[in-house]
């Protein structure tokens, strides 16, 4: 979760919520523009994700946001069974301005600048790239909650951050109306949508070579992504250095992907076992849209058209925008007729005022001095 700026005529900010599939695609859950990154802001905006969510099953096991202390609050709110974990990069940071206050207190001491810094910075990297659980608690207890939860290797916010950059090349121009920024955002998607789909397509396809014929990965093909069967295929490597020893081992494989580890891996091969389905996470095993959080056997019918034409009609059904309550952009006008539910078709000279009135507002916000007349300081905009 993050925000990115420049998107509107309006400055407002556009908070921007990812995730990614079992072919490790990023893909957008949600967007909202908002008035200003105040916590109340957050709390709606979550608030209308988690409506979303069908069942508890399904709310997201960890967060990944930046150093925002309204969003950081916001999450624990909306979300408080998610684990939350900050970005690593803005964590370096922040070690980073500390390690130049710890300098200035050095200021005098027959020792250089430059050694400190590199001693620290190198002791901080061991630190956060520790190879086990045991080896981290000994560099540094207090950090040892981070190898506890499944980040499936998503430390950092690079990801939003990238879908920011895919999501202004669709904008085009950074001074666009909301209507228009919600046009490129729907078109967008619909793209994103068959680059998804593709991917899953040809993790239920095709069956890479290095998999055929051997009996640890037989039930595993079609039936869990490709990118899963490339991170097992990679921990299998490392058995003939930790065997069956878990300590050798440090499962952080079973820990943050929820993927078989090296050693479990050593037992199947000793036995000449297969890696069973149960023993792979869901999220690796769901190549379609829709699929439920459920108990037992994984379905063995992937096919994905019964979701796909559930999905179309669920659109043509609901609002796809959601305002918070007070706010002032209207939920449709002139130009959002295609958009808009069928019994609000009448309402357009009545949302065309409102949207006026809502550009006016926005023009005091930003203290455009020149505004005059019905909306200005002099004259304020009264809403009923």
């Amino acid at each position: 979760m993050d925000s990115t700026y420049k998107t509107n005529k309006y400055n407002m900010p556009l908070f921007e919520i990812v995730g990614f599939t079992s072919t490790e695609r990023t893909y957008n859950v949600g967007f909202a523009w908002l008035t200003n990154e105040k916590e109340d802001n957050f709390i709606w905006a979550l608030q209308q994700l988690r409506s979303l969510v069908r069942n508890e099953g399904s709310l997201p096991k960890v967060i990944l946001t930046d150093r925002d202390t309204a969003l950081m609050n916001a999450v624990g709110q909306v979300f408080p069974t998610s684990a939350a974990m900050v970005c690593r990069v803005h964590v370096q940071k922040n070690v980073g301005s500390k390690i130049k206050e710890l300098l200035k207190v050095r200021e005098g001491e027959d020792v250089e600048k430059e050694i400190v810094w590199a001693n620290l910075e190198k002791a901080f990297m061991h630190l956060l790239y520790s190879d086990t659980v045991d080896v981290y608690g000994d560099r540094l207890m207090e950090f040892r909650e981070l190898y506890k939860h499944m980040h499936m290797c998503n430390y950092t916010t690079n990801r939003v951050e990238s879908a920011h950059g895919v999501l202004k090349k669709s904008l085009e121009d950074s001074s666009g109306d909301l209507v228009k920024g919600w046009e490129a955002i729907h078109h967008m998607l619909g793209l994103q949508i068959t680059e998804v789909q593709t991917q899953f397509g040809q993790s239920m396809s095709v069956e890479e070579h290095r998999y055929r014929d051997v009996r640890l990965y037989s039930l595993l093909p079609f039936k869990v992504s490709r990118a899963a069967l490339d991170y097992i295929y990679q921990e299998a490597k490392r058995v003939d250095n930790v065997g069956m020893d878990s300590k050798k081992c440090g499962c952080l494989m079973r820990v943050n992907y929820r993927l078989p580890c090296a050693c479990l891996i050593a037992k199947k091969l000793r036995h000449n076992q297969p890696i069973r389905l149960d023993e792979v996470y869901i999220h690796w095993k769901r190549m379609c849209f829709n699929v439920e959080e459920g108990g037992g056997d994984v379905q063995e019918d992937y096919s994905c058209t019964a979701e796909w034409e559930a999905i179309k009609e669920r659109l043509k059904t609901s609002d796809e925008v959601k305002l918070k309550e007070g706010c002032l952009i209207p939920k449709t006008n002139a130009q959002w007729k295609r958009h808009a539910a069928e019994h609000t078709k009448d309402w357009q000279t009545y949302f065309m005022d409102r949207q006026k009135e809502f550009e006016e507002l926005m023009s005091i916000e930003r203290g455009d001095v020149s505004t005059v007349g019905v909306g200005s300081e002099d004259n304020p905009t009264t809403i009923d």
